[in-house]
């Protein structure tokens, strides 16, 4: 008898989790897709109120009438720990997968985060060896003074741009992060 409440509890419960939505982070919503949203919380509740509690207080019911009839004595105790013990199992259970997947998340996303960082490096070092390489050929000696600033301005600049798209790009998923 308590086996069958607790598998009735965990399909009705099942049943919940299959309607359930998660909201989606991080995204703005626009205005017709947060109405639509606010509608399915409602209904959510809806249903919650109107379907899901009652049918397992209904649940309840027809276990202790099913009891009853069959004189059996449940102790109520045993049925308490017996759905207790069901329902940290089947938590656990989830909150384990959950855990796991959420894990494998951060640990592939901290690889991208990486490869990101190293790409990152490895483009600067590349602007830079490609800057050396270009002063190495060049024949500075004769250069008038505007045409060496203007030659040192552009070498640098082409440092400083790889730079600064490096940092930023370092930067945004840094923010991606935080969020």
């Amino acid at each position: 008898m308590i086996e069958t409440e607790a598998n009735a509890k965990m399909q009705l419960d099942a049943l919940r989790e299959k309607y359930r939505i998660a909201r989606p982070r991080d995204i703005g919503l626009g205005r017709q897709i947060t109405r639509d949203w606010e509608a399915y919380l409602r209904e959510r509740e809806r249903l919650d109120e109107e379907v899901f509690a009652p049918a397992e207080i209904k649940i309840r019911e027809i276990i202790g009438d099913a009891a009853s009839r069959s004189k059996l004595l449940l102790d109520k105790r045993k049925r308490l720990q017996a759905m207790v013990k069901k329902v940290a199992d089947q938590s656990q259970k989830e909150v384990r997968k959950q855990a796991d997947e959420t894990t494998e998340k951060i640990d592939s996303t901290a690889e991208q985060v990486r490869d990101l960082a190293r790409q990152a490096i490895r483009e600067l070092q590349e602007t830079i060896t490609a800057v050396q390489v270009d002063l190495q050929r060049r024949d500075v000696t004769d250069l008038s003074t505007e045409d060496f600033e203007d030659l040192q301005n552009q070498l640098e600049t082409r440092i400083d741009v790889t730079a600064r798209k490096q940092s930023e790009a370092l930067q945004r998923a840094t923010e991606q992060l935080s969020h």
